[in-house]
């Protein structure tokens, strides 16, 4: 897009509120990052496979990036916080409950879904910021979908 029109779409949008579609594909995705950081967090306190470990980290700071854009957006716009997924849903101090090609299909998984989510929030949308913030959303799940494709078909190989 024309740099000069971007800017003054944000300038006209700049006390523009969220409508209602832009609220509740933002809350969705605060609920979602919150329960894969706390999914994400226990998956990294039990990983032994270092290839598999860098993937979970790169998923775990998406999301954990994702969560305090969006905080820091709803304080701006004077919206609650809702409550979502945190330290006291987890255990980190239990044993693996899964195998680890399984972590990575879950973030496998994850990237798919975020791919899906993201795509069709961005036809609702009208403010500026919200369609920057859910395109580089689209990008990164991409990015973390070819990531965790490469690690399963490397370690499904070598099974």
């Amino acid at each position: 897009m024309n740099e000069n029109i971007k800017s003054e779409m944000q300038k006209h949008q700049q006390n523009q509120r969220l409508n209602a579609a832009e609220l509740g594909y933002l809350w969705a995705q605060y609920l979602g990052d919150t329960l894969y950081v706390c999914v994400l967090g226990y998956f990294l306190s039990v990983v032994k496979d270092a290839e598999i470990k860098e993937l979970l980290k790169k998923a775990h700071q998406i999301s954990q990036t994702h969560v305090d854009e969006l905080t820091e957006l709803f304080s701006s716009e004077k919206i609650p916080i809702q409550v979502g997924f945190g330290e006291q849903d987890g255990n980190k101090g239990v044993p693996a409950l899964f195998d680890e090609i399984f972590m990575a299909i879950y973030v496998n998984e994850m990237a798919i879904g975020g791919m899906k989510k993201y795509a069709r929030a961005l036809s609702a949308v009208r403010r500026q910021d919200i369609y920057d913030h859910l395109s580089r959303c689209v990008k990164e799940s991409d990015s973390l979908l070819e990531s965790s494709n490469h690690v399963i078909l490397r370690k499904s190989m070598l099974r």
